[in-house]
């Protein structure tokens, strides 16, 4: 985990808050509601939890670890005060390839990283 990453992890949601203004009410009729298990793909900080509906059965692909870090605070703070949804579940890739079966998700959904 190098220094770079940290560093873009830690600013990275301040660096967007002027785009966040303008997209989260998009985002929001978006997300908001989305149904049965979701994987997001690249979630980095987790801006989309707050517009997702905490029924969903959320999972991230998210290959860095401050990013992973940074959602986990965020997850906490939003979603962390039911006992049964205390820690987000993130699915590794192996070499390259997403770890799940073919009909594994309701919805993938994918903002800013393609």
């Amino acid at each position: 985990m190098g220094l770079r990453q940290r560093l873009m992890a830690r600013t990275y949601d301040r660096l967007m808050a002027g785009y966040e203004r303008h997209a989260g009410p998009r985002r929001a009729a978006l997300l908001g509601e989305l149904e049965g298990r979701v994987v997001e793909l690249g979630p980095g900080t987790g801006v989309n939890l707050g517009h997702l509906p905490k029924a969903v059965d959320w999972h991230g692909v998210e290959p860095s670890a401050p990013m992973r870090e940074e959602l986990r605070r965020r997850w906490a703070e939003q979603r962390g005060a039911d006992p049964t949804d205390l820690e987000p579940r993130f699915v590794d890739l192996a070499d390259g390839r997403i770890d799940l079966a073919d009909d594994f998700a309701d919805v993938v959904v994918a903002t800013l990283v393609l």
